[in-house]
């Protein structure tokens, strides 16, 4: 009998970690606000852990001419989403180094920005058999375009270490470090952006302990990931911005009026930082209140610069942040901005437009709809 009893727990993890498990974790994110279903993918979490398994979600022998991404448990026990299989990045190029000649075209100079993700080239913290493929389709990427005479700016190196644990996002101070390098970039070429008003010694990081439970850590359960602390940098100086947001339809109207004051005023919307259920909080909306189709920044402090910034929801933080070196910027969305993104950049004539993607989804080819 007390044989039975040891073995119990051990038969309730494999019963978890497998199939059971597998429809556990397909019904918790479904019914995130479900505190059953919270507590099952907890279950599931410590289970895999038990059984000593780094896989959490993803089908780790991708079907043929499909892009797979996995979330695994790293070796130093945070999450990270590997790109599994090899994107073909060539349509992605063409179209790209098409956009940016209709630019030059009309005199509007164009950066691209490689962003990070969350795991990096030959990152040593992979479990054993996995190889990333995200970092080479960037690489290609990056060399179409270099070949083509379009500037670039690789932002990947010693950046993964500045990722959540349990998110594939990057930490608001790494956005803030790629604001700056980003800014200097655009100097050197010319473009009005305020690169000494984006150094992180101006910004003190106000600390909110274990707040955030991300995309990946609400697949695998809070016991199985644990929880981030949210390290929020924030300026010393006096801002003075007005935000407008486009919420194209996806919210009431409430999100479509302006918000004017300080960056912590009108940038950031703190309610998001306040924890009633991590399965339910997003703290990395704190940034303009999460992706929208179309953001405007005017900041009244910068007499000059006007930047186009184009991206996913990496561009929200990295946004905010550039936002304050330059006197207007306009953040477009690829996936939910219908109206043609080329269109308004010759419209509106920028100093700059700014592209950028990170290697954990560049591959989505309506990210590069420009027209």
């Amino acid at each position: 009998m007390k044989q039975r009893i040891r073995l119990l727990p051990l038969a309730l993890a494999a019963l978890l970690a497998a199939g059971v498990g597998h429809e556990i974790y397909l019904a918790g994110t479904r019914q995130e606000s479900s505190p059953f279903s919270a507590a099952l993918l907890s279950l599931n979490g410590l289970a895999r852990l038990a059984l000593g398994q780094s896989y959490v979600d993803g089908d780790l022998t991708p079907p043929p001419n499909a892009v797979q991404i996995a979330t695994v448990r790293l070796r130093d026990g945070s999450l990270g989403s590997p790109v599994l299989s090899a994107p073909d990045m060539t349509p992605a190029a063409a179209r790209t180094i098409a956009f940016q000649k209709a630019l030059a075209a009309q005199g509007i100079p164009f950066l691209y920005v490689q962003a990070p993700g969350d795991v990096a080239p030959e990152d040593p913290r992979l479990p054993p058999g996995l190889t990333e493929n995200g970092n080479a389709a960037a690489d290609a990427f990056l060399a179409a375009l270099d070949g083509a005479g379009v500037t670039t700016l690789d932002l990947r190196g010693g950046m993964a270490a500045q990722f959540f644990a349990t998110d594939h996002h990057w930490r608001p101070g790494a956005a803030l470090e790629a604001a700056q390098q980003t800014a200097r970039q655009l100097q050197r070429s010319g473009i009005p952006a305020a690169a000494d008003a984006l150094d992180p010694v101006r910004f003190p990081v106000r600390r909110y302990p274990r707040l955030l439970l991300g995309s990946e850590g609400k697949r695998a359960g809070l016991l199985f990931a644990g929880a981030d602390d949210f390290d929020l940098p924030l300026p010393d100086f006096s801002t003075d911005l007005t935000v407008t947001i486009d919420s194209g339809g996806l919210q009431d109207t409430e999100a479509d009026g302006p918000r004017r004051g300080s960056f912590s005023a009108s940038v950031l919307h703190l309610g998001e930082l306040v924890r009633e259920n991590r399965y339910q909080s997003r703290p990395y909306q704190v940034f303009f209140g999460g992706s929208w189709p179309r953001v405007s920044v005017i900041n009244a402090a910068a007499a000059e610069g006007y930047i186009l910034l184009i991206g996913d929801s990496f561009t929200t933080s990295f946004g905010a942040y550039l936002s304050l070196g330059v006197h207007r910027l306009e953040i477009l969305d690829p996936r939910l901005y219908p109206d043609g993104i080329q269109a308004f950049a010759l419209e509106t004539q920028p100093d700059a437009v700014v592209l950028l993607h990170n290697t954990g989804s560049m591959f989505t080819q309506g990210l590069y709809v420009f027209s």
